[in-house]
């Protein structure tokens, strides 16, 4: 039996495409914020804030928690995305981006802003898929 030398935990590499479905919901939601930033004095919006705000718990909470799969549980770089362990990440996953996309939804049927809305609504969903995809594989 050969042992395996250890490596150290930043030696391993995390996939471009698992970059991508992490960090782009990120991006989406700080522009959301600079958003709201700029739109603050034009009509109050606050069911499009609080579903921003589920949606960036959750797109931080995805990103934040791959990182740490990756990085501090030590996957292996030859570990395809869809086998990175869970510990109930893709279930807090879903659970906010559902709770983002029913608040997106009730938001953008009482009017507030469509723009920050789709957007949210976009990358909840964006999310709540990987999630379901990854957790299905396990």
């Amino acid at each position: 039996m050969t042992s395996v030398p250890h490596q150290s935990c930043w030696q391993y590499s995390m996939p471009f495409v698992l970059w991508v479905i992490c960090f782009v919901p990120i991006l989406a939601a700080l522009w959301g914020w600079m958003t709201v930033y700029n739109e603050r004095n034009k009509r109050p919006i606050f069911g499009s804030v609080i579903a921003l705000a589920l949606f960036t718990v959750c797109a931080i909470a995805a990103a934040g928690g791959t990182i740490y799969l990756v990085y501090f549980a030590c996957v292996p770089s030859s570990t395809p995305w869809t086998s990175l362990p869970e510990y109930g990440l893709d279930g807090w996953v879903m659970l906010l981006a559902l709770a983002s996309l029913i608040a997106g939804g009730v938001a953008l049927a009482r009017r507030n802003s469509r723009r920050l809305c789709l957007t949210v609504l976009l990358m909840s969903g964006w999310l709540f898929i990987f999630a379901f995809l990854h957790a299905s594989t396990l």
